[in-house]
């Protein structure tokens, strides 16, 4: 019993481990579209606000905890939160949408 224990213990710490980030982006996608819908740049940061990804330098600008150059933190974390909101985003919205094309989005 204690070794199962341990062993399942041990096998959640690796879970945690290897997939916390992949959880941690999926989650502020998903809750990136039920915010905004998904039909613009905004990404939620994981205090609740939002920041628009056409401002992400004047995010890390106003930022007190950034001691390097904004320009350079924000290039590299650049492609990551344009992965979330234009990779995450969209296929939530393609998964939950019975059609695969949008109908807000036809002329």
């Amino acid at each position: 019993m204690i070794a199962a224990s341990i062993t399942l213990f041990l096998f959640q710490n690796q879970l945690f481990d290897s997939f916390y980030c992949l959880f941690s982006n999926t989650e502020r996608a998903f809750r990136t579209y039920k915010t905004f819908d998904g039909h613009d740049d905004r990404l939620l940061m994981p205090d609740g606000g939002y920041i628009r990804l056409s401002e992400l330098e004047k995010f890390y600008q106003n930022n007190s905890l950034v001691r390097g150059d904004p320009q350079q933190v924000a290039k590299i974390f650049e492609s990551a939160m344009h992965y979330m909101v234009g990779g995450g985003v969209w296929a939530i919205m393609l998964f939950r949408s019975p059609n695969p094309i949008d109908s807000r989005n036809q002329v």
